[in-house]
């Protein structure tokens, strides 16, 4: 594939029980951070030991293939550090994880390595300042990919059981949050937003997030 689909959402078109795609996003003082994926599954998939428990073998070599590559592109980025990833052992291990110096930087990086080419109307997916976190509602960029790749997804029953979930940490207790679907913690410091994987992929929920803290 020549533009790489967001690595941890095909890894996850094919599954068939319960779990969730978790997208942590701890934000530090100084407006840099990191960003982790992993997958948090329930009880009935928990005893599975490897992805191909799930899905065509040679499936799973492409896209952990891509993944690999996704990775390898990163490393390349300027202000893109302390990358990790793993896709070996159970589903509940798989992870993929970076720092970046800034927004911007992490902005850029996106659209590198997705192989788009940004100008000042591009839109960003972070926005950090000081005291502001917003996130842009990536969804209809994720609906319009899969038109333009043409994708075949599994059926709608399929991903509804399928959750993505976005957690940020933030450096101070936050003021206000705007977003559908969010809770916030006790402490005021993490904000967590769920919804059904599918709702993301047909651009039916709004995954935007905008806060202050």
């Amino acid at each position: 594939m020549k533009k790489i689909l967001p690595v941890f959402f095909l890894l996850f078109l094919s599954l068939t029980s319960c779990i969730e795609i978790v997208e942590e996003i701890t934000l530090h003082s100084d407006q840099s951070g990191k960003i982790k994926y992993r997958i948090k599954t329930n009880q009935i998939v928990s005893f599975l030991d490897n992805f191909s428990d799930l899905i065509d073998l040679s499936l799973e070599k492409q896209l952990k293939s891509e993944a690999e590559e996704f990775a390898s592109k990163l490393k390349n980025q300027e202000g893109i550090d302390s990358i990790t990833i793993n896709l070996k052992g159970k589903l509940s291990d798989y992870s993929m994880g970076f720092s970046f110096a800034s927004a911007d930087d992490l902005n850029d990086a996106v659209y590198r390595v997705l192989g788009y080419k940004e100008n000042i109307f591009s839109p960003k997916y972070l926005k950090i300042t000081k005291h502001n976190f917003n996130r842009k509602n990536f969804s209809p960029w994720i609906k319009k990919y899969i038109e333009q790749e043409g994708i075949d997804l599994p059926s709608g029953d399929l991903l509804t059981m399928v959750y993505f979930k976005t957690i940020i940490y933030y450096p101070q207790e936050v003021k206000k949050h705007r977003g559908d679907n969010i809770e916030l913690s006790g402490n005021r410091k993490k904000l967590s937003q769920k919804n059904a994987l599918i709702d993301v992929l047909e651009n039916k929920t709004n995954v935007g997030i905008k806060s202050s803290y």
